[in-house]
């Protein structure tokens, strides 16, 4: 059954045991777009739920060599004053095995207060919707931090391969990554007080994904990274 409220659809209903199923680059594109835009007529499917929320299946290999731009999935740019739930993904994306490789992402701005870089860029789950990625292969992407952070004010950016943000009520789980780089180029400066946090699986976390030494690990309360694997070179450029 296709549904959808884009012009664009792909199988599935969204739910466990018939999730959403991602099989191309065009799909994986529309699910960013679907999570990221704050139209409702949008980000929800034909039964009123946000596709932020729902479940999501990878059933094949994504190459995309030759692509120009992947959108980060759960919006990568946050504002203090906006709430970060409403810009998160906080739905359940397996990856069945399958890889997504050859992604190239180049940051020439910094449009807000916080910047969150990855595949994902917010995973949060509210308690109800946990967000969780699972049994994914990222092979081959490559995030370019080629911009200056402005002089004033507070500005934030994390970059992770897979998010760059992970936080409350979310995890990843049997990822691997390989292949890959977080570059900063020399134009990137960090002016004083400010924040960078760069990391092979992601950039930061909220304290309680992790709660110091994952001490609430449980099949009930499954936050935070278990049994992953990340080969991923951090480049930064003497002058940057």
């Amino acid at each position: 059954e296709q549904r959808g409220a884009f012009s664009y659809h792909y199988f599935g209903k969204g739910t466990k045991d018939y999730p959403y199923l991602i099989s191309s680059v065009e799909d994986l594109v529309d699910l960013a777009n679907k999570v990221n835009t704050t139209d409702s007529s949008q980000n929800q499917n034909e039964d009123g739920l946000l596709y932020r929320k729902e479940y999501y299946k990878l059933i094949k290999d994504i190459d995309f060599s030759g692509v120009t731009s992947m959108p980060t999935i759960g919006a990568d740019t946050v504002t203090y004053t906006d709430n970060s739930l409403e810009y998160a993904f906080q739905g359940d994306f397996n990856g069945d095995g399958h890889s997504i490789k050859n992604i190239n992402k180049t940051i020439t701005s910094l449009p807000t207060l916080r910047n969150k870089i990855g595949l994902f860029g917010m995973l949060w789950g509210d308690g109800t919707n946990n967000a969780s990625v699972y049994n994914l292969i990222v092979d081959n992407m490559n995030i370019i931090l080629d911009t200056k952070v402005p002089n004033s004010g507070y500005v934030e950016l994390t970059a992770g391969i897979i998010a760059g943000h992970l936080g409350e009520n979310a995890s990843i789980r049997n990822c691997i990554v390989k292949n890959s780089s977080i570059t900063l180029t020399s134009k990137y400066i960090l002016p004083f007080r400010n924040k960078l946090q760069i990391g092979g699986i992601v950039g930061d976390t909220s304290k309680n994904a992790t709660n110091d030494g994952w001490n609430t690990w449980t099949p009930n309360n499954n936050y935070g990274i278990e049994n992953c694997f990340s080969n991923t070179n951090i480049i930064i450029y003497d002058d940057a």
